[in-house]
């Protein structure tokens, strides 16, 4: 059996490289293909998004391209990649020119209608350096002055330009609801999203949501990112084999 495809898209600033090591683990049921944003990682001499709308017009024919007839698959991300993954949805089920995805998997991101300001556009450089590494998100090495102008093309700017497309992103709250199974993981801790608002994609979907909750700060994916990714496993393996079963019955 082909694995089934599950598309990834990194929170602000991130790139596949960040989660490289992760395939490994996905395998062999699922084939973990991670996405590039324009300005990022092996995209990283092309311009960067002015806003989500054109993030997922370019991120479509990448998905479009890689995706066959009647393929199984899946759409992930966290922070404002899990925005992309649900604008990403309704474009395709709006073109109709591919087969929907499956599923959604939304990391710690609450609903699209409202979002919040995380304030890393707004920071100095060398402020939200610091706080990048306070995180864990960067390394302690890349606080060096000697490499800072490297520092601020290849981090700052990009997380800079994410964070402010993801802050000025409007939902379309007109849009039909979400008609694919969908999974919203967040952690305890997250700075920025009550369970409550978390809670609110429930609004965004036709059929019940399930919720993944770790003891954890809005990075726990990072750090548990083993249970992260076997529960993301878990789930496709058990609603896809539930979905095949069901379209058996006469």
């Amino acid at each position: 059996m082909k694995p089934y495809k599950f598309f990834y898209f990194p929170y602000a600033g991130a790139s596949s490289i960040t989660y490289n090591a992760w395939k490994e683990y996905f395998q062999p049921e699922l084939e973990l293909i991670l996405i590039d944003y324009a300005g990022h990682g092996g995209r990283r001499n092309e311009p960067l998004y002015s806003s989500v709308a054109e993030a997922c017009e370019d991120i479509y024919g990448i998905v479009k391209e890689r995706v066959k007839e009647n393929e199984i698959y899946y759409l992930g991300g966290h922070c404002i990649g899990a925005i992309i993954a649900y604008e990403l949805y309704l474009k395709i089920r709006k073109k109709g020119e591919t087969v929907t995805p499956d599923g959604l998997f939304l990391s710690g991101q609450g609903a699209p209608d409202r979002i919040q300001d995380d304030g890393l556009a707004d920071m100095d450089s060398r402020q939200l350096l610091r706080h990048l590494n306070h995180t864990g998100v960067i390394e302690s090495e890349l606080l060096d002055e000697k490499i800072f102008n490297y520092v601020k093309e290849m981090v700052i700017e990009p997380v800079k330009r994410d964070s402010k497309i993801c802050n000025e992103y409007k939902c379309d709250c007109s849009e039909a609801k979400l008609d694919c199974h969908v999974c919203v993981q967040y952690g305890l801790d997250e700075q920025l999203y009550s369970p409550e608002m978390m809670k609110r994609w429930g609004v965004f979907a036709a059929a019940p949501v399930k919720f993944y909750v770790y003891d954890a700060d809005h990075y726990y994916m990072d750090t548990l990112y083993e249970r992260y990714i076997s529960d993301i496993k878990a789930e496709i393996l058990n609603y896809t084999a539930g979905e095949s079963q069901h379209e058996q019955c006469p």
